[in-house]
């Protein structure tokens, strides 16, 4: 049930998604709206490479750039791939953490093993600064 006061928040996420709508490139658009219409379900990266009809390096590609914008992130869940591993499922922004199971705990700091670990993910090379 609303409250008059719920009513009147604003919808942050909604506003911060339809913000950067503008700045998308036609294949982030495309990821985006993939993504943020399967809800809480997301999609790995190897569903949006074989929904858009495309090289799985170009849709991991726009949806790192997604997440680096804020649009999508890692819902905490996994699932097998076309090849049987695990892969990350990702969530548009706006979707309410409360309809995605609960993440994994992870480290409350970050150690030396986790950089090694992170290092091997296809993204970390831009999000570590390393290029």
């Amino acid at each position: 049930m609303h409250t008059e006061s719920s009513r009147r928040e604003p919808d942050r996420r909604g506003n911060a998604r339809r913000s950067i709508a503008p700045l998308l490139s036609h294949l982030q658009r495309e990821v985006l709206g993939l993504i943020t219409a399967r809800g809480p379900r997301g999609a790995t990266d190897d569903e949006i490479a074989v929904a858009l009809d495309l090289q799985l390096d170009t849709a991991r590609a726009r949806r790192c750039e997604l997440r680096d914008a804020g649009a999508v992130v890692d819902s905490g869940l996994r699932r097998k791939t076309r090849t049987g591993r695990l892969a990350t499922v990702w969530v548009a922004a706006s979707v309410p953490r409360e309809a995605t199971p609960a993440a994994p705990s992870r480290p409350a700091a970050v150690t030396p093993n986790a950089l090694e670990a992170a290092e091997s993910y296809p993204c970390a090379s831009a999000f570590w600064g390393r290029r």
